[in-house]
C-alpha cells in the first residue's frame, strides 16, 4: 500500500475492499479474483476481519511443512472491513497523499456508517496526511456531513464520473460539504458528462483518464470529449490532472495540474 502506480497520489490505503457495483471496466474487482487465494465464504454479504486470516496451504500430509499465507481478499470482492488496517497511515511518518478504498466504494449504500467512522477516526489519528476518497455515491457526503466539516485530517471528497456508469443526479449532493471536491472521470466513456464549467466554485480538482485493460469493448475517447473537459477546467479555473492513459487519445501536452 506504501507504493502506487497511481500517478495523483503517493499511496493507497484499504481499510475496506470489495464493492457492489457491478461496471464492466472495473479494474479492482479482477485483482481481487486474481489475489484470493481460498475463499473463505464469498457470498455478497459483508464481512469484518479484526486481524488477518491465515489459511494452510500445506499440501496433504505434509503436516510438518505447515505454511501460513495472508490472504489480501479472503472474501474476493465482497465488502470486507480489514480493521487491522486502520493504524497503516500512523506508521508513515512523511506526509503522503493517500487515495482511500481503492479497492472499495467506502461510501457505497451496502457499507455501514460505523465502518465510515472509524475510517475517518483513522485519518484523524495520522493528520499529516491528505486523505482522498471516490464513490460513485456521493450522497453519502451528504448524509455524513457532520463528521466530514468536523474531521481533524485534510479530507477530499471525490465523485467517479465516467459517462455511462453514473449518478449525474447525485453530484450536487456534494456541493453541501465544505470540504474539497473533486471529480474523477475515469474511464471517459462518452460526451454526456455534466457541464464542468457549471461547477466553478464548487470544484477543486478534476482527473481525467481513459479505460485501460484489455476488455473486449472498451471504449477509446474521442479528442472532443477531452477538448471539452479541458476547456471546462480552464474557463472556470478548476486544476485538471490527465492522466498518463490520456496520451493515445490527446495530441498535445497532458496538463498535469495539481490544486496544492
Amino acid at each position: 500500500m506504501d507504493k502506487t502506480k497511481i500517478e495523483w497520489c503517493d499511496a493507497s490505503w484499504n481499510p475496506v475492499t470489495g464493492c457492489k457495483h457491478s461496471c464492466d471496466y472495473c479494474y479492482a474487482r479482477g485483482v481481487a479474483h486474481r489475489f484470493c487465494t481460498q475463499m473463505w465464504g464469498a457470498d455478497g454479504a459483508t464481512h469484518v476481519l479484526d486481524e488477518r486470516k491465515y489459511f494452510d496451504n500445506a499440501p496433504d500430509g505434509e503436516y510438518n511443512m505447515l505454511q501460513y499465507v495472508c490472504d489480501p481478499y479472503p472474501y474476493e470482492f465482497d465488502p470486507t472491513f480489514h480493521r487491522y488496517r486502520l493504524d497503516v497511515p500512523q506508521k508513515w511518518a512523511k506526509p503522503r497523499n493517500i487515495f482511500v478504498c481503492s479497492m472499495a466504494d467506502l461510501f457505497g449504500e451496502w457499507v455501514p456508517d460505523s465502518w465510515i467512522r472509524e475510517v475517518f477516526a483513522a485519518c484523524e489519528a495520522a493528520p499529516q496526511h491528505r486523505y482522498l476518497f471516490l464513490t460513485k455515491n456521493p450522497i453519502r457526503y451528504t448524509q455524513l456531513a457532520t463528521e466530514i466539516m468536523s474531521a481533524k485530517a485534510e479530507l477530499w471528497c471525490g465523485a467517479t464520473i465516467t459517462g455511462c456508469y453514473m449518478r449525474r443526479d447525485q453530484v450536487p449532493h456534494f456541493e453541501h460539504v465544505t470540504a474539497r471536491r473533486f471529480l474523477s472521470i475515469e474511464p471517459l466513456t462518452g460526451n454526456n458528462l455534466p457541464k464542468i464549467g457549471l461547477y466553478g466554485g464548487v470544484l477543486d480538482w478534476v482527473i481525467l483518464g481513459a479505460e485501460t485493460g484489455r476488455r473486449k469493448n472498451k471504449t477509446k475517447p474521442e479528442r472532443g470529449w477531452i477538448q471539452d473537459i479541458a476547456d471546462g477546467c480552464r474557463e472556470a479555473n478548476i486544476p485538471l490532472y490527465m492522466k498518463d492513459n490520456i496520451k493515445p487519445y490527446w495530441d498535445g501536452e497532458l496538463v498535469t495540474q495539481f490544486p496544492w
